[in-house]
């Protein structure tokens, strides 16, 4: 229905709002991926960190710590040993990566709210509602 209209700005619009959910959606996979929703590792923990996955999280550490915890990190990050994995989970805890998820979380749910208020309200209430199942 969008595209019969032919309002390219909104088109555009819709997408960058459907782009951020997207990346919104893979960020919550790779915390649910390791943390339960009460921010406690799983156990077992998924096979993101062992593998070596680029998560959200990873990502975090390299642009927030410094330069030996980066080392550590780099040292243990994508290998299956266990103590590797508890060495990445202690990082990830004194870095207070999970805490960063949830602020992540509720500045993007009051991103996303604002941007759909400037749409027609039918196609900002269906995005809404898109929004909340990806971002609960």
């Amino acid at each position: 229905a969008l595209a019969l209209t032919y309002n390219l700005p909104l088109l555009e619009y819709v997408r960058d709002i459907l782009s951020e959910l997207g990346v919104a959606f893979q960020i919550d996979n790779d915390v649910v991926d390791l943390y339960d929703k009460n921010g406690k590792p799983k156990n077992p923990i998924g096979t993101d960190l062992c593998e070596g996955k680029p998560t959200w999280m990873a990502i975090k550490v390299i642009e927030t710590a410094d330069e030996n915890m980066n080392k550590v990190f780099r040292e243990n990050y994508g290998r299956p040993e266990p103590e590797c994995a508890q060495t990445i989970l202690k990082i990830y805890d004194d870095l207070k990566i999970f805490d960063r998820y949830l602020d992540y979380r509720v500045q993007t749910q009051k991103d996303i709210k604002k941007r759909v208020s400037r749409m027609p309200s039918g196609l900002g209430n269906a995005i809404l509602s898109t929004a909340n199942n990806v971002i609960p």
